[in-house]
């Protein structure tokens, strides 16, 4: 990971002390589970983690996809939050077989 900072922050109270930056560039998936009366669902997207100049505060990747759109519309129409897990590597599949072996929903884009 490039730009980790594990001190206090300075100037920033609101900061604490954790891993903040951003990791290095590769191919990921970007996953956000959710569950509502009882029924889970994990979204799934391929994507790339790209770099950015941009001085933010926490773990955080800019992530490109290939349907910004689809994915969109697909937080929209299926609840999914705005919080999400992203993972170096391409795992879809073995997600999707986590989600069938576990009774959860998969849902691709």
């Amino acid at each position: 990971m490039a730009g980790i900072d594990m001190q206090q922050g300075k100037g920033d109270p609101g900061r604490g002390k954790g891993f903040f930056g951003e990791p290095s560039q590769a191919d990921g998936v970007l996953a956000a589970g959710k569950e509502q009366d009882g029924t889970f669902k994990l979204l799934i997207t391929r994507g790339y983690i790209g770099t950015s100049q941009d001085n933010l505060r926490g773990t955080w990747s800019w992530v490109e996809v290939a349907d910004l759109k689809k994915l969109y519309a697909t937080l929209v129409h299926e609840g999914f939050t705005h919080h999400a897990s992203l993972i170096h590597g391409d795992y879809c599949q073995p997600l999707a077989d986590a989600c069938q072996f576990l009774g959860i929903e998969p849902v691709i884009v």
